[in-house]
């Protein structure tokens, strides 16, 4: 009898059911790190399968339950055969339908079971982590050791982070002019930045005070920590993420700026008329004391000073070394206007760096310090160097007259005061903090 046939078919899809619910923690333990998993799919297509059987014995089960249906209404219509009576039929009718109905809620119950079980194996699966790919634009020569140097910044991201950062150099405007690095850093152009923030210091002069003067001897620790503790550090990344920009640290380049030349210069009365090449706020200082500054990106010094176009280059000690230039300049001048200046800051857009792992950003905050303290071991040598190799290289110290080291100094504290503080809120709290926590007159 077709009831007979419909409790079969029930029998099969409960056992279907059965069998694939066994399957699926077996599936879970065999999950693979990435998503989806072979284990998942297999689950997959397993609920597929049993979906589409289900159906097709539902189809029966409504056929079944027809065909009962059809026989009661031709027992009604005909005589009915010995022994069984309307009320028997009915019977059976609403026997089976009951039946069906339990299916029906059994089978909904045990695919619901399955999409949970197939949610927790997605949930328990590692998701894939991300790997980022960086580009990095300098504002300085291959030669330069500060760019020679960031690679160990570099290789640390990367092998700290398992291979999750990847960052590529590249060196003064290989991708973009030194003076839109920020510019291109913000807009997405590339990722980070590396260079001197004086450069971009017309469109947001605050960043002056990263290359201002701090005239007192310090331990590194302690330039770190005052970096950060004093504010000085905050005021100046308001600045950067107005640029869509986030400051990660920055490098002490010891003795600066570093003067070359080829014009002995012992007072005040021998800077009068010189070509002198600066960044901000040195342009305005030695302006003030009668020099005329001017600026050339680091590449085209050398030739400048071959030519005469300058009379002075600056940069920081290390130009004998790294860029040849005993070739062009007599002299090394000391003391230099600070013993100490943040010469290089590096950066990353906001939008790269807001999104990262918290475990990423540490990685980088501290590949950042480590890069701060390689720089100043590295400065601390070269400054010797400078000194080893002058008569070697033909090269003579030339040293200022006390005079103008008083003067350079004074006249630094005035332009801090009257051209730097009044051009913005964030200057002049800048200028209040170096005043305070950094600055030593004698």
């Amino acid at each position: 009898m077709k009831s007979k046939r419909l409790l079969t078919l029930i029998g099969s899809v409960c056992l279907i059911l059965v069998l694939t619910a066994l399957l699926i923690p077996a599936c879970a333990k065999e999950a693979a790190p990435t998503a989806p998993s072979a284990a998942e799919e297999a689950l997959r297509a397993e609920i597929a399968d049993v979906a589409e059987e289900a159906a097709a014995l539902e189809k029966e089960l409504e056929d079944a339950i027809a065909a009962v249906r059809k026989e009661l209404a031709e027992a009604e219509a005909a005589a009915p055969a010995p022994g069984v009576t309307e009320e028997a039929l009915r019977a059976e009718i609403a026997k089976v339908e009951e039946e069906a109905a339990a299916l029906k809620k059994e089978l909904a119950e045990t695919e619901a079971a399955l999409e949970k079980k197939l949610a927790e194996v997605e949930a328990a699966a590692p998701v894939a982590e991300e790997v980022y790919n960086w580009i990095v634009q300098c504002c300085y020569v291959w030669e330069d050791p500060q760019v020679k140097i960031f690679k160990e910044f570099i290789d640390e991201v990367r092998e700290k982070s398992g291979g999750r950062i990847n960052i590529i150099r590249y060196a003064e405007a290989e991708i973009v002019p030194v003076s839109e690095v920020l510019d291109a850093v913000g807009k997405g152009v590339v990722d980070m930045g590396h260079g001197q923030a004086g450069y971009w210091s017309g469109e947001y002069p605050v960043l002056t005070s990263l290359n201002a003067l701090y005239s007192k001897e310090y331990i590194a620790a302690e330039l770190q920590e005052k970096f950060f503790s004093s504010g000085l550090y905050d005021v100046n990344e308001e600045a950067y993420n107005e640029a869509n920009t986030h400051l990660i640290n920055m490098v002490d380049g010891g003795e600066y700026p570093a003067l070359y030349g080829n014009a002995p210069i012992s007072t005040v009365e021998d800077l009068q008329g010189l070509k002198m090449r600066f960044n901000p706020p040195y342009d305005k200082i030695f302006e003030r004391l009668g020099a005329k500054p001017t600026w050339f990106p680091g590449s085209e010094m050398y030739m400048a000073l071959k030519l005469g176009t300058l009379d002075v280059a600056s940069w920081d000690c290390t130009a004998f070394k790294s860029m040849k230039w005993e070739e062009v300049a007599k002299y090394y001048y000391r003391p230099c206007v600070i013993e100490h200046c943040f010469t290089t800051q590096y950066f990353i857009n906001l939008d790269v760096w807001n999104p990262l792992p918290d475990d990423l950003k540490d990685i980088i905050a501290t590949a950042g310090v480590h890069q701060y303290y390689d720089c100043w071991d590295l400065y601390g040598d070269e400054m010797a160097w400078v000194d080893a190799n002058a008569e070697r290289l033909g090269y003579e110290i030339f040293y200022h007259d006390q005079s103008l080291v008083d003067a350079l100094k004074a006249t630094a504290l005035e332009v801090m005061i009257e051209d730097f503080a009044p051009l913005s809120d964030r200057c002049a709290r800048a200028a209040e903090i170096i005043k305070t926590d950094f600055l030593e007159m004698d």
